[in-house]
């Protein structure tokens, strides 16, 4: 791995309720970014964020876990945080010198204490955070009523970048948001398709809250929202990344304050 310059490394912490995936999810990331060349299992005790005896044995996250990755020619640092209250500490400490969170949390259909309590201290001293909904696949699971319960127990503050394709239980596809692209899984690779129609509705509602939330720090981007004007998929993410750089900004004000 080569030298990186600060401007081109990010921490990224994995934070949420013990239990829903945040080190398998760490596994993924690893796999996909080429960090490692197999995926390991929490149930076979060969991950790279838990590898001490103890969590091996019980199959849990009890320190804080660090690994990094190269993409698009930036480092990321994972600190992949213990979910269990006992650890608290742990999320505490990643979180102090993270540039962003990501909040695990599975598709349930209620947001956990452990989810709420992730989201409470990454707002309170605001650190732009991403919800990661897992196990959208598992018995029971919804993607949609989990994204319902999070929409209003948060206000006009949650927006979906990408809309899971299902058919019974299983994900066979998904709708980037910024684009508005639908991609359906194949034996070759990603397949594109048109919206189906059952999920026109649902991609229209969730595309008002994702414009709504783009234009919040663009005054630009607000004056074309108030005219009803559309927004292309470059200035949908330009947005959304000004909106975590505004939280950034605020976040570093706020630790050398602190210090």
């Amino acid at each position: 791995m080569g030298g990186f310059s600060s401007k081109s490394v990010r921490n990224v912490a994995i934070i949420g309720h013990s239990g829903e995936g945040k080190t398998t999810l760490c596994e993924c990331m690893l796999f996909n970014a080429k960090a490692i060349d197999r995926m390991g299992k929490i149930s076979d005790g060969n991950t790279v964020m838990d590898y001490e005896s103890e969590e091996i044995n019980r199959n849990i996250s009890i320190s804080l876990g660090i690994a990094n990755l190269v993409w698009k020619d930036t480092k990321i640092n994972l600190l992949d945080a213990p979910g269990f209250y006992d650890f608290e500490g742990e999320m505490i400490s990643a979180l102090s010198v993270a540039d962003s969170a990501i909040i695990v949390m599975s598709a349930s259909g209620i947001v956990s204490v452990g989810g709420q309590k992730a989201i409470s201290y990454c707002s309170l001293n605001k650190i732009p955070m991403l919800i990661f909904i897992n196990g959208i696949d598992k018995e029971n699971s919804s993607y949609f009523d989990t994204l319902k319960v999070l929409q209003e127990t948060y206000p006009n503050k949650i927006a979906p970048l990408q809309i899971p394709l299902m058919e019974g239980q299983k994900m066979t596809g998904y709708i980037n948001m910024l684009s508005g692209e639908c991609n359906k899984f194949s034996q070759v690779g990603l397949e594109k398709i048109d919206i189906p129609a059952d999920y026109k509705t649902r991609y229209d509602e969730q595309k008002a809250k994702l414009t709504e939330t783009a234009a919040e720090n663009d005054e630009k981007l607000l004056e074309k929202f108030f005219d009803g004007q559309a927004f292309s998929a470059e200035e949908l993410g330009d947005g959304v990344k000004k909106r975590h750089i505004h939280l950034k900004r605020h976040c570093r004000t706020c630790r050398k304050r602190n210090t």
